[in-house]
């Protein structure tokens, strides 16, 4: 039980790594965003290719 209970805790230790870094992404996006940095060409970029995998899906 012990052994189980440890590698439970490694895998949410791992998961839990993971949504924090990816939190910090997502904040730094946000960020930009709200502060208006974020680059125009950069945004509709990403747009494009946004739309672009929407249609080969």
């Amino acid at each position: 039980d012990k052994d189980i209970c440890l590698l439970d805790n490694s895998k949410l230790r791992q998961r839990l790594k993971q949504l924090q870094d990816m939190l910090y992404l997502y904040e730094l996006q946000l960020k930009d965003i709200l502060e208006n940095t974020y680059h125009k060409t950069k945004s509709s970029l990403f747009s494009s290719n946004r739309s672009t995998q929407h249609e080969t899906l």
